[in-house]
């Protein structure tokens, strides 16, 4: 595709209704492309199945543009940009699962964050046997 063309189709290509964007971020940082994120994540895990170990880290997506749940995380080589929390696949890295960290949805600090994020990421796996590996943060204990 010639890149005038593609910058044409850029330009007016929307991921969401624009006129209730603002009422959806209200409740949703992620709502102007939750439909789309959700429908790459949905491909992602039609398109592979797992092998038997699965690992859960968190990732930083280099990113200096406007954003929301933009952050700065000072032991990282690129400091800023957008954090996903990723399950992959531990033989070859293909990511099974993502969610994106929007930071906080209130003025309360979550309690049991590393619970909540391996929970959810691996909750289409559960049952099926998989073991799965965490960091220090993420560590789940009961």
């Amino acid at each position: 595709m010639a890149r005038d063309g593609f910058f044409r189709i850029l330009h007016v290509i929307r991921a969401n209704d624009k006129t209730t964007r603002n009422q959806l971020r209200s409740t949703d940082k992620l709502a102007p492309i939750r439909n789309v994120f959700e429908s790459i994540i949905s491909t992602f895990q039609m398109a592979y199945t797992p092998n038997e170990h699965i690992i859960i880290d968190e990732q930083l997506v280099l990113f200096r543009g406007t954003c929301l749940f933009h952050m700065f995380i000072k032991s990282k080589p690129g400091k800023y940009g957008i954090k996903l929390w990723v399950a992959a696949d531990a033989k070859n890295f293909y990511a099974c699962n993502m969610q994106v960290h929007t930071g906080k949805s209130g003025e309360a600090r979550e309690k049991k964050q590393g619970l909540r994020v391996v929970t959810d990421v691996v909750r289409h796996m559960y049952g099926t046997g998989k073991g799965v590996t965490t960091d220090n943060f993420l560590q789940v204990v009961n």
